[in-house]
């Protein structure tokens, strides 16, 4: 009686398992984060940041395949030690677009919204985005989002500043 109970509770046990593991999302793209290091080197058009190199202490990034984005980033400073005057950022999914003529290029698809980045250069995102139907060559970029320019917080585009990438996908 006992052997048939515990049979039937590891059954059930085994479905229920394979039940929530088929709902969990499969990552489609992982990396590392690296920070903008000496260079001004352009990704899908966009500029880096370039006041100074950015270092990461650690951070990486996943999307998974129900679009969910996920990352985060530590110690993201600039070579003095500092954040300077930004105050968020946000992530955005570049991918490599074929062209009839030419060489390939890139292009950002889509970005996420402005998360706070911390005076120790913290940050963490988790949110769905819309992926496209197929991303050859992806590359995230972490860009500014919010500075201070000594009157209080602005978006940096208001500013008429297109937004520097400081840290991207990558080692």
């Amino acid at each position: 009686m006992m052997k048939a109970a515990f049979v039937t509770l590891q059954s059930v046990l085994l479905i229920v398992g394979l039940s929530a593991g088929g709902a969990v999302a499969s990552d489609l793209f992982e990396s590392n984060l690296a920070g903008k290091g000496v260079g001004n080197q352009e990704i899908a058009g966009i500029s880096p940041d370039v006041a100074a190199p950015w270092v990461v202490a650690g951070g990486d990034v996943e999307i998974n395949d129900d679009g969910t984005l996920e990352l985060e980033v530590d110690g993201l400073l600039l070579l003095e030690g500092t954040v300077g005057p930004v105050l968020s950022v946000f992530a955005s999914l570049v991918c490599q677009k074929t062209v009839l003529s030419g060489p390939p290029t890139n292009e950002v698809v889509v970005s996420t919204g402005d998360v706070p980045l911390s005076a120790a250069g913290d940050a963490e995102i988790d949110e769905v985005i819309a992926l496209p139907s197929s991303c050859v060559a992806p590359i995230v970029l972490v860009r500014i989002g919010l500075v201070d320019v000594g009157f209080g917080p602005v978006d940096i585009v208001e500013l008429g500043i297109p937004s520097p990438w400081i840290a991207a996908s990558g080692f």
